[in-house]
């Protein structure tokens, strides 16, 4: 399949990637995937008993490598035919003698020998491997599926040769549709698939997919799972998809959440998110608005300064209002700022935060582009780096922030 100029390249080059190095696995490693005795040491369990037959499959296997001139293809499949005499069912000297036919560019025999070995084990990686090979090869992707699916579910070690490529492969979309299918039923894998889309993956269409076939839920009862969610749209935002990101939040209607401190700290990207550094933190704790009320707490000192708590929020262009209500003595330089997300994001407005209290009013605009989500922060100064007098002593805090689009 061939992929047309400009479009995505076809899913055979996609998994052809994985093609090239399977191979290269499979004919180097052979028997060493295996820790029994008689394959690890083939001439140790020979002098033992030369009449096993894995050991003596094992001696052909660990006689394979690239660039096997013909006496030592020969001798390699001595050793294998004598092993498969001695056991017909013998996977290794099968998938030995496979690959030694197709050292001798004899592909037919290859085949044949290979699908017999797949017919004998299914558990068998470097066979399922060929399996993988053959089916994309064919153009065959619901084969070439279950091939990984069989790979991953039977062998630790098919996990990091595997999953890469298949998390790479999901951007195709001719792959992503049936692979998403797999995934609804939530296969053995699927954590450590989803944890690579959501880390690593540079495709947001992927990453939604996957979110969707496995039903990630942001607010499930698992901390595993929520810091899965989390991943997942920390990589959304990443990658300049907030309108995705958002969706899959579960934000609701609010254009900004928690605005009353009343709710937990919410994993990233999302959320109130407070930095605790010495001498520089925002807290969340009682004693703002009522007795038993929640409210913000920015603290500075020691010459530190700078955002101590921060909300990403995704507003469609237009005019918005933020209001908050404090107390106590902000020093001067304190602020509530709204800015374009990401490093050097433009900032769209900043208001002083009182010093003796009051009500805040912060006035922006979010333009149409290159600003596809926005930061509403807080910013403390350490008092002594403040100008002003002081003021009222009290410890200054935060509460009832609203956000709204006035246009």
């Amino acid at each position: 399949m061939v992929a047309m100029a400009g479009q995505r390249p076809g899913w055979r080059r996609v998994v052809a990637t994985a093609g090239l190095a399977l191979t290269a696995i499979w004919l180097t490693v052979g028997v060493t995937l295996s820790s029994v005795f008689d394959t690890s040491a083939p001439d140790v369990a020979l002098r033992a008993y030369p009449f096993s037959a894995t050991a003596m499959a094992a001696k052909a296997a660990v006689a394979i490598r690239p660039g096997m001139d013909a006496p030592e293809i020969e001798n390699a499949r001595a050793y294998a035919i004598h092993a498969l005499a001695l056991d017909p069912t013998n996977i290794i000297a099968v998938r030995s003698l496979g690959l030694l036919a197709a050292l001798r560019n004899d592909t037919a025999t290859a085949a044949r020998l290979q699908r017999y070995a797949l017919y004998i084990s299914r558990r068998d990686l470097p066979t399922t491997l060929w399996a993988i090979e053959d089916a994309v090869a064919r153009g065959d992707i619901a084969a070439a599926l279950r091939g990984y699916d069989a790979a991953l579910l039977t062998s630790d070690r098919a996990e990091p040769l595997l999953l890469p490529v298949l998390v790479d492969a999901a951007s195709d979309p001719q792959i992503r549709t049936p692979l998403m299918k797999m995934l609804t039923t939530r296969p053995l894998w699927w954590p450590e698939f989803a944890r690579r889309t959501f880390t690593a993956g540079g495709d947001p269409t992927t990453i939604v997919a996957t979110w969707r076939a496995l039903r990630i839920d942001p607010q499930a009862s698992d901390p595993n799972t929520r810091a899965l969610a989390s991943q997942g749209l920390v990589r959304l935002v990443a990658l300049g998809a907030y309108r995705q990101a958002w969706a899959l939040s579960g934000g609701g209607g609010d254009l900004l959440r928690n605005g009353q401190f009343e709710a937990p700290p919410a994993a990233p990207p999302f959320g109130w998110q407070l930095l605790d550094e010495i001498d520089l933190s925002g807290v969340i704790q009682p004693g703002g608005t009522t007795a038993s009320g929640y409210a913000l707490f920015p603290s500075a000192s020691n010459g530190r300064s700078g955002e101590v708590a921060s909300q990403l929020v995704v507003l469609p262009a237009g005019r918005y209002a933020l209001a908050l209500r404090t107390a106590g003595a902000f020093p001067d330089g304190s602020a509530v700022i709204a800015r374009c997300h990401g490093a050097g994001g433009q900032v769209l407005s900043t208001a002083p935060l009182p010093a003796h209290g009051g009500r805040v009013a912060l006035d922006f605009i979010v333009p149409p582009s290159h600003c596809g989500g926005q930061m509403i922060a807080i910013r403390a100064v350490s008092a002594e780096d403040s100008a002003g007098d002081g003021g009222d002593t009290g410890r200054p805090w935060i509460d009832d922030v609203v956000l709204t689009r006035t246009q």
